[in-house]
């Protein structure tokens, strides 16, 4: 038993060494992240549990992008919210699996590492996640022309709680849960 849990854990470190090696990773916030409280010991971890890997304490909350091979690309992209009970984000299987199958069927990815709810980090924990899923759908938008997608053809789609933050973001998209730098629509086009 311990052998096999062993090969499977070792499988899943060489399998996201692969998947997480073919992307860029972009900030959202810069540093500034909107309501954030600063805690030297609340450090990002990335570990194995269960046969997932899964990644909590987010405080940077990022897009790992993965564009579409250009012979295939559409002109369409989804942000990919991971799930994980907004205790950790399930970033293999229902981030950068996800987005590889996305770019098989031209679609640029972009996988989203959203803060995780906690008191500890944030002034209020009922809009962090919605704060950094606003931010990456009006990043993406802003940034269409240079990843070759359209404006208009952004959607977004999740998995568990990453679902739930997806429905959310297709729903109170005009809630004003930070101040935007300019009017760039937080709305997707589509959701999954």
């Amino acid at each position: 038993m311990i052998k096999r849990t062993l090969v499977a854990f070792t499988c899943l470190l060489g399998l996201a060494g692969n998947l997480f090696g073919q992307r860029k990773v972009i900030s959202l916030w810069n540093g500034k992240v909107p309501g954030a409280i600063h805690r030297t010991n609340y450090q990002q971890t990335v570990d194995s549990a269960d046969n997932w890997i899964k990644m909590r304490f987010v405080t940077e909350p990022t897009l790992d992008v993965y564009p579409a091979p250009a012979n295939r690309a559409t002109g369409t992209a989804v942000i990919v919210c991971p799930g994980g009970s907004y205790w950790g984000l399930a970033i293999a299987h229902e981030g950068a699996v996800v987005a590889q199958w996305l770019n098989r069927l031209g679609i640029t990815a972009f996988v989203l590492k959203y803060r995780l709810p906690h008191d500890a980090i944030m002034v209020d924990k009922t809009v962090g996640p919605m704060q950094d899923g606003q931010r990456a759908i009006r990043l993406v938008r802003q940034r269409a022309k240079e990843w070759g997608i359209h404006p208009g053809k952004i959607g977004i789609m999740g998995f568990s709680a990453g679902g739930h933050l997806a429905s959310t973001l297709s729903t109170h998209f005009k809630e004003k849960v930070y101040e935007p730098a300019d009017t760039t629509d937080a709305r997707p086009d589509f959701h999954c």
